[in-house]
């Protein structure tokens, strides 16, 4: 009856004003959490990995459907091996899957990257067989492009929470769209003279229970979108928020912090492209490198 009276009586855009309403569903409960992530990059990724090892549950929201397949950085350093490493050993995972050493050592500065003249090349291994050196850390570095290690990362997280009572909710196609805080003094000042000493364990549950069962907390609202294109409304009630969601984090907008110093460095246009033949060709010619200077 609804539809049919829509079809005669109302302009075309007002149908479609009513069919996006239908499809905007607000969820009434509230879900509880000591810690929400935003960003399902390798900042949000590691973070939940590490939480759940506490045993601290949280959400994890990302708003893109998937996770990137744009190659963005590729250079992973010792310190950040350390703490893959200790995620389950994750960063052997990290080191199997990098380029052997000496398809990446070099920089290489050229006319054309296969058959051009060769301006200079600089080696950044100079001396090593392998990408570890034991007297900078136990851990090597590595070469792995940020669309092959976040299938990695994301794996990890998924594993580690299912090993740890499901403590991680990771959530695809879901965006904030807004954030709000409340403070409780009182609450905060009898943490904060608490004089009783704690464990580890005993201060994360009572992270945990202060989260759920006080008025200092923050509210987020996030919109989450299925593949029909509906439109889900949820409010989820944490007691920290964890911003990694990039150097334009809407969530930055959103709590109004502004970025210091000058807004734009310089403009880039990444194009990313595969070339087996040229990449064997370059192999051939002993051009193998990490980054192409090319000047023409």
């Amino acid at each position: 009856m609804l539809a049919r009276f829509c079809a005669r009586f109302l302009s075309p855009h007002s149908q479609q004003v009513i069919r996006c309403c239908q499809r905007l569903q607000h969820s009434g409960a509230v879900k509880n959490v000591p810690v929400v992530i935003v960003g399902a990059g390798p900042t949000g990724l590691v973070l939940s990995c590490l939480l759940t090892q506490y045993g601290v549950r949280h959400v994890l929201l990302e708003r893109s459907q998937q996770l990137t397949m744009h190659p963005q950085a590729h250079y992973i350093n010792n310190r950040t091996m350390e703490v893959l490493h200790g995620l389950d050993g994750l960063s052997a995972a990290v080191a199997a899957a990098s380029p052997p050493l000496d398809q990446w050592r070099r920089f290489i500065y050229c006319e054309a990257a296969a058959d051009g003249q060769l301006l200079g090349q600089v080696d950044h291994f100079p001396g090593q067989h392998s990408p570890q050196d034991a007297s900078v850390s136990p851990e090597p570095v590595a070469h792995l492009s940020q669309h092959r290690l976040l299938p990695l990362l994301l794996q990890k997280a998924r594993q580690l929470s299912a090993a740890h009572g499901d403590c991680a909710d990771i959530c695809f196609s879901t965006a904030v769209s807004l954030v709000t805080r409340t403070a409780n003094t009182q609450h905060a000042q009898h943490v904060q003279h608490s004089q009783q000493p704690q464990s580890t364990q005993q201060q994360l549950h009572q992270t945990e229970h202060s989260s759920l069962h006080s008025n200092h907390s923050i509210h987020v609202t996030v919109r989450r979108t299925d593949a029909s294109g509906g439109v889900e409304i949820q409010e989820i009630r944490c007691r920290y928020l964890a911003a990694a969601d990039g150097a334009h984090s809407p969530v930055r907008q959103l709590l109004g912090i502004g970025m210091l110093g000058e807004p734009t460095l310089q403009h880039l246009m990444s194009i990313h492209f595969t070339w087996p033949a040229l990449g064997q060709a370059l192999l051939q010619q002993g051009r193998a490198g990490m980054l192409y200077f090319v000047f023409n």
